[in-house]
């Protein structure tokens, strides 16, 4: 089902449900502290039905229901204190778990800005593992100050200052990922949550250090709303429709320099916390130091090995090529050169075979280029299984040649395997417009015997010549090298 709602129509929803919170408090103040609980529950439940709306949608799915769950504990913590505070305020305390769930809200949210969808998952293990010791930590500082029952001047003062911490933390997180995104989905959430939790920073300073001695029940409680009715709004006009194209995204070097960063995010708040912490309770506050500095080596050792794999595995894409999956024309210059010179050394044969396909053009051009390259598959599978010595190397030389470097094999049993791979493409029967009817090679072979050759261009050169005579003489064939002839006869050239 496809959502489409006018935002005209959304906002003015949200404006009425502030005017309705603000009318039944003025209307009703005998039962205004349970309607506003009311009000208070509601709201965001709203924001969280509008997320997981958008979480349908989105190719950033992962984050929108990481926001929902935050707004659903954030929601678990306000039933709880509404349960202690109207339901049974004199034989219930709650407190701490209100304020658990109250911690809590911020575990996913902090997850999220903290941890890339596209990492290794034992790195995004290990990043929940972090956040979860980070709403800990902040749990365990704020009982450790005050709870909700109360506390002194002191206690309270750093009560704040924790909860400020958190939402700080969550909201820069927010604003430095909305910055670097270069994804339109991603721009379009960390857009929305950095709103959300700027207005939520900003409410909670306000109502945390001018109206933490205010009860529920008074008009204070609106603002409250606000910043998950804004959340609903902004989520309405998402679900509305994709992320607009224009949308302006950042360049890859500041991308680059904010994924390169995002690791220390997490441990670095961890260490934040905990020092609030080493005067007050120095164990939580050790483990506190320990588990960043666990949690980020071990991230940066996963990092380090994905970077390590990363690498090898283009490296090995750099010498393969695409079509063939053989060894492309870099791999075969540097495997030719490196096995050229351990051959002079050693005084040991290296045989080379220029591979040719007879009328390659004419194949073309009858069966299409779909067809040829299903074909060049076939032909490169048959000649990497005739030449199937670990130290051999069958690569594509370019278009449809074929080169095959064999390291301590003479000419003669060179010429043997390169009379195999004649017959086992002919076997193939692969159907071909040329007068033979079906697809051939021809093969030049020169080798490093009677030591003639001084480098292994020189080698390429013969092996090259001897196919150009074997094309010449009809195709289907093997020609040795006129230099490799004469050096095997005695009379190096």
């Amino acid at each position: 089902m496809v959502w489409k709602y006018s935002q005209s129509v959304v906002l003015a929803a949200a404006c009425g449900y502030v005017v309705a919170h603000l009318l039944v408090l003025s209307l009703f103040p005998g039962a205004a502290k349970a309607i506003s609980y009311g009000f208070l529950i509601l709201a965001p439940l709203l924001a969280a039905g509008a997320v997981l709306v958008c979480a349908r949608s989105s190719q950033a799915a992962l984050n929108w229901y990481a926001l929902a769950l935050s707004l659903c504990l954030w929601d678990v913590g306000i039933v709880a204190t509404w349960y202690m505070d109207v339901v049974a305020p004199v034989t219930t305390d709650l407190s701490g778990l209100s304020m658990l769930f109250y911690v809590l809200y911020g575990v996913p949210l902090t997850f999220i800005v903290a941890s890339s969808n596209d990492e290794i998952w034992p790195a995004r293990v290990i990043d929940a593992v972090l956040a979860l010791a980070l709403g800990g930590l902040f749990f365990a500082g704020t009982f450790t100050f005050a709870t909700m029952a109360g506390a002194n001047n002191a206690g309270m003062l750093q009560l704040r200052l924790m909860l400020d911490v958190q939402n700080l933390f969550i909201f820069v997180f927010n604003l430095v990922r909305c910055q670097a995104s270069t994804d339109r989905f991603q721009k379009d959430f960390f857009r929305i949550t950095t709103v959300f939790s700027g207005v939520y920073l900003l409410v909670a300073a306000y109502i945390n250090h001018h109206e933490m001695n205010s009860d529920y029940g008074g008009s204070v409680d609106v603002l409250i709303d606000i910043p998950f009715l804004i959340l609903a709004v902004l989520a309405s006009r998402r679900f509305a429709g994709p992320p607009e194209s224009r949308t302006s995204l950042a360049s890859p070097k500041i991308s680059m320099i904010v994924r390169a960063a995002s690791p220390i995010m997490l441990p670095l708040t961890l260490f934040a916390i905990s020092c609030l912490l080493v005067f007050y309770k120095p164990v939580l506050a050790v483990l506190g130091f320990v588990i960043a500095l666990v949690g980020y080596g071990a991230r940066t050792v996963l990092v380090q090995l994905r970077v390590q794999a990363d690498k090898s595995h283009l490296e090995h894409l750099s010498r393969i090529d695409g079509l063939t999956e053989l060894a492309n024309r870099r791999h075969f210059d540097e495997t030719l050169s490196h096995e050229f010179k351990r051959a002079l050394r050693s005084r040991e044969s290296l045989s080379l075979l220029m591979v040719d396909i007879d009328h390659f053009k004419m194949l073309n051009d009858s069966y299409g280029h779909p067809e040829g390259d299903q074909y060049l598959r076939r032909i490169s599978r048959a000649l990497n299984a005739c030449a199937s010595r670990s130290s051999d190397l069958v690569a594509r030389y370019g278009g449809e040649e074929f080169a095959i470097v064999m390291p301590g094999t003479d000419a003669e049993a060179a010429a043997h395997i390169a009379h195999r791979m004649l017959s086992t493409v002919v076997g193939l029967a692969l159907p071909s417009p040329s007068v033979s009817g079906v697809v051939t090679i021809s093969i030049g072979l020169a080798s490093t015997e009677g030591a003639w050759a001084t480098e292994g261009a020189q080698l390429v050169a013969a092996a090259d010549a001897a196919l150009y005579k074997a094309k010449q003489s009809g195709r289907n064939q093997v020609v040795q090298s006129d230099d490799t002839l004469r050096a095997m006869a005695g009379h190096p050239a």
